[in-house]
């Protein structure tokens, strides 16, 4: 999507042997991370099945003429030559792979917070051990390690005539673990947390019965310690079956889900909540009464930021506005790594206050700190990642100012539709037609226009292009709900609209949009000082939180 960088004289940048080399090794080198977080994910996969198969070689039982035997190979008699090479062989297994697998989780895991900032592929090189949990969770791949060693160790090293044990024991680890599963929620994904305690629950229940079946009687009559039939049983038994069929069907269902070609949103705005997030609200508000676009806005739509970048990935496109200070919100730039990354077109437009982000990134500067690299390290997003992303913005930006959120969103909607019309028809970003249409029809300055003799009027003229926002967001929403005319007195240019002067009448409400600067406006305290002596009832309105006199 980005154009080409141009020299001096127009010509483009020539590729020399040397950025070739370092393409094919950062190719390498991509490959061998992927190499090392498969063999991971293989290995923690089939984690339990070889533990419980090893600690099979310890199990043995006793025949009816005393001698003990293999519970795995019942020719082999325990303790005895054969058997004393397998426990060996099986020992050495269980050091080097069993507790070996978890106590290289646990040290990676406990140098996470220390590796993340001083080697940024960190967490791409351990994705297989981080990656399905949350970034605040990393450790919780040690505990299903735990647990998964115990559930193994348990029915096998433990003594064989001794079952009520066994189980007493396995429902006690399945407990703790529900219990640190519904505590932390460690999945990204809220439905696969769901899903997790739910099969547990599932397999707490079968345990449960399996245990109140062992000291039923061979004539199907349990005693008083089971409380529960063989018949009483058996039902249980096909009722956990399916329930556990149930959670299974809906881990297919949400599978097919995540592989679904289908998008989420049109349109994901990324913002500087300070610098952009009033014009990033009216453009949606434009967007959505405008079109049938689907936009996502992170006030709106965002639960947890574990679920901010499968957003990002589940968008068509990305919209960026370019404020003073979104280069240094690692927030925002991790939208647009990720974004690059997914290959999700991004779209970005600049503000007044973005100027001096300009310079900065013309400069081949890019401000995000350590700290700030150290909070998208989890989400495999490096310092390179960050510049080749940046780069990308710049070469694709239109080097002209957005003065109003209107101008934002109309200078939007034309690049999105002049970027569709010469799409492949494959293309799994292509826009649907119908929402084309609309975008092509879409005219935001009819939304904006002030009405005339209005009861309620919104005032407001602070700095810049963010308190117009404001006034304009708060006059569309009272227009809605009121369902009455609302006019609009905003300063542009140290000027206020004579319209709005003419729309005073005694018995009007005048909401007062207080945004930063808002008093350093003398035509907006003059239209405001004129309102009261004509009778008209002020109603201060803000929009930041710590907003002072």
């Amino acid at each position: 999507y980005a154009r080409p960088r141009k020299h001096a004289r127009g010509g483009s940048e020539p590729r020399d042997s040397s950025s070739a080399a370092l393409v094919r090794r950062a190719e390498q080198r991509h490959s061998l991370t992927g190499l090392f977080n498969t063999s991971g994910l293989i290995v923690l996969t089939f984690y339990t099945s070889i533990a419980l198969a090893t600690f099979t070689a310890f199990n043995c039982f006793e025949a009816d003429d005393g001698v003990y035997f293999s519970a795995s190979y019942e020719g082999v008699e325990c303790w005895r030559e054969e058997h004393g090479r397998m426990v060996g062989v099986a020992a050495a297994f269980i050091g080097l792979y069993t507790i070996g697998t978890l106590v290289f989780c646990v040290v990676v895991s406990l140098q996470y917070k220390r590796k993340l900032l001083r080697d940024p592929r960190f967490a791409q090189r351990f994705r297989f051990l981080f990656g399905r949990w949350r970034a605040q969770i990393y450790y919780y791949q040690s505990l299903r390690l735990l647990r998964n060693l115990l559930l193994a160790a348990i029915p096998t090293l433990l003594p064989y005539d001794e079952p009520q044990v066994q189980v007493t024991l396995l429902v006690f680890v399945l407990s703790a673990s529900l219990v640190a599963q519904l505590r932390l929620r460690p999945w990204r994904v809220d439905a696969l947390n769901l899903l997790d305690g739910g099969l547990t629950v599932a397999l707490l229940l079968l345990l449960i019965i399996m245990g109140t079946s062992l000291c039923t009687s061979a004539d199907g009559v349990a005693s008083t310690a089971c409380g529960m039939t063989r018949s009483q049983s058996v039902v249980s038994t096909l009722l956990v079956s399916l329930m556990m069929a149930a959670g299974l069907l809906f881990a297919v269902v949400q599978w097919r889900r995540s592989l679904s070609s289908s998008t989420s949103f049109d349109i994901f705005l990324s913002h500087h909540k300070g610098g952009a997030g009033n014009t990033a609200r009216l453009m949606k508000l434009f967007l959505s009464q405008g079109t049938r676009a689907r936009v996502f806005y992170d006030a709106d739509n965002l639960n947890s930021l574990d679920l901010l970048f499968e957003a990002v990935r589940s968008s068509r496109r990305v919209v960026v506005i370019l404020s003073a200070e979104t280069a240094q919100r690692p927030w925002c730039v991790g939208e647009l790594a990720v974004a690059y990354q997914s290959g999700v077109p991004i779209v970005p437009v600049v503000l007044p206050s973005g100027q001096r982000l300009l310079d900065t990134l013309d400069a081949g500067s890019h401000a995000l700190s350590d700290e700030a690299l150290e909070l998208l390290a989890p989400y495999d997003i490096t310092r390179d990642d960050v510049a080749e992303v940046m780069e990308h913005v710049v070469f694709a930006l239109e080097k002209e100012y957005s003065e109003s959120a209107a101008d934002a969103t109309q200078r939007v909607v034309r690049r999105i539709c002049g970027g569709d019309a010469g799409a492949p028809r494959q293309s799994s970003g292509l826009l649907p037609r119908d929402l084309l249409a609309d975008l092509r029809r879409f005219k935001p300055d009819e939304l904006t226009k002030s009405a005339d003799r209005a009861s309620i009027v919104v005032a407001g003229g602070g700095d810049g292009i963010e308190a117009a926002s404001a006034a304009v967001y708060l006059k569309l929403e009272l227009q809605r709900s009121t369902q009455e005319p609302v006019a609009l007195a905003v300063v542009e240019s140290r000027r206020l609209p004579l319209e709005a002067v003419e729309a005073l009448q005694p018995s009007s409400i005048i909401y007062v949009v207080l945004t930063e600067g808002v008093f350093r406006s003398a035509p907006l305290a003059a239209f405001l000082a004129l309102a009261a002596r004509r009778g008209a009832l002020l109603q201060p309105v803000t929009t930041l939180q710590d907003f002072a006199f």
